[in-house]
């Protein structure tokens, strides 16, 4: 994608969720502590807007998600990924942690908790205690491995569409990546072999990110997105 491509956001009007404040004033902080984001972060209000930026050479934050991808778009993404997970014969161990459930039932859930962080409204209503219960009863999956699972089906998922912004992509990667620095505290692993595969930095959660990488016109997942295109071509 060049300079020159404009866009037309908010493609969907957005609204807060009950959890969007906590979630967005804890990933701004916790880049601003890492000198990852401009000590002023916290407080612009570009960033902080629910509605993506139509300026290319901006970063999208995933607040501001169901601005460009509405709830259809974020659900098709979770529907192949919930697909690719319950179909797993591979890792047998880890599709079968989530098999007391059916589809549209993860689907949902999984759903109702990125529209309530991503700018489409009050949705998540069990609430994080909830959440932690959930997790707590699938923690044989809640590794260092099962994190690295987790994350390659989400590559999968996202390499299955093409969408008219290239940053979307790597948001949603930053958003899971994000959630997993918490889930390695509360179940005591490390989410360092969930990354993307030769990824090259400019992840607020990779060792080798700096502010440079998450303010230039290069996407930090971009390598990882054009080799996905190639991919879909052949």
């Amino acid at each position: 994608m060049n300079g020159s491509n404009k866009f037309a956001y908010p493609l969907f009007k957005p609204a807060k969720g009950r959890h969007t404040d906590m979630f967005r004033e804890k990933y701004v902080k916790h880049c601003i502590k890492k000198g990852l984001m401009p000590e002023d972060s916290i407080s612009n209000e570009k960033i902080n807007s629910l509605v993506a930026s139509n300026d290319p050479e901006d970063k999208i934050h995933f607040w501001q998600l169901y601005s460009v991808l509405g709830e259809d778009g974020m659900k098709k993404v979770i529907t192949i990924f919930y697909m690719s997970v319950l179909n797993d014969t591979e890792n047998a161990w880890f599709s079968e942690a989530f098999k007391e459930k059916s589809l549209k039932r993860h689907v949902r859930g999984q759903c109702e908790f990125w529209l309530d962080l991503m700018g489409g409204g009050v949705e998540y209503k069990k609430g994080l205690e909830g959440l932690e219960c959930l997790h707590e009863a699938s923690s044989e999956v809640m590794t260092s491995k099962g994190a690295k699972v987790w994350m390659d089906h989400l590559y999968k998922a996202l390499d299955s569409f093409e969408y008219p912004d290239i940053r979307i992509k790597s948001t949603i990667v930053e958003f899971c990546l994000f959630l997993m620095t918490d889930y390695e505290e509360q179940f005591n692993f490390k989410h360092s072999n969930a990354t993307p595969p030769k990824f090259s930095g400019g992840c607020p959660f990779h060792k080798s990110s700096r502010i440079s990488n998450l303010s230039s016109n290069t996407c930090p997942f971009q390598k990882l997105i054009q080799k996905s295109k190639i991919r879909s071509r052949l």
